[in-house]
């Protein structure tokens, strides 16, 4: 399920197969424009038949331009400092170039924090102990902008049973998310 090894194999699949039934896009005809650096959505383009048009900054290393290049994305490099809305004028500045019809979606994105209730650093709180293994190290990271944020979400999740831990699993089909937790709970 994750070609790429990475989790957002799934998101990728997801946003083109979605477009795809809305039938905003169609393999072989639309050329695919993105300001990401990460690969699997150069790997699912590649897969459904897509061009898929990168921009990405020249303070990218070289290994993942050659990696994103090797995937088969054409790669457009630009200033670092082009950033929000200087880079969507950017992108639509190079939509124009391709011959044919190109599509180009853009869509209002909302962004949470997510951590543990008891340690709440991005909401301004003291850190704690908490359950919740891979978030709340108790800092906020410098390179995190908390203006850039639509909310804080305080997650009070604890995985108690086969069937609570199955339903914080929305991507995958009912079976594999008991499979999952039936191996992370174990003895229910």
């Amino acid at each position: 399920m994750n070609p790429t090894c990475s989790v957002k194999d799934r998101a990728a699949k997801a946003m083109i197969d979605d477009a795809e039934a809305k039938r905003m896009i169609v393999p072989g005809k639309t050329v695919l424009l993105g300001n990401i650096r990460k690969h699997p959505l150069a790997v699912y383009a590649k897969i459904k038949g897509y061009k898929l048009v990168i921009l990405m900054s020249s303070i990218a290393s070289v290994e993942r331009r050659a990696l994103i290049v090797a995937l088969g994305a054409e790669l457009i490099i630009i200033d670092p400092t082009v950033k929000g809305k200087a880079m969507l004028e950017r992108a639509r500045l190079v939509s124009e170039s391709f011959s044919g019809s190109i599509r180009f979606y853009f869509r209002q994105v909302e962004i949470y924090g997510v951590e543990p209730f008891e340690s709440s650093v991005l909401s301004g709180l003291p850190a704690g102990l908490h359950s919740i293994q891979g978030i709340g190290a108790g800092f906020v990271p410098n390179i995190l902008d908390t203006a850039q944020l639509t909310g804080i979400i305080r997650s009070t999740i604890l995985y108690s049973g086969i069937k609570e831990t199955a339903d914080a699993m929305p991507f995958q089909s009912l079976e594999e998310s008991i499979q999952t937790a039936q191996k992370l709970v174990p003895n229910h």
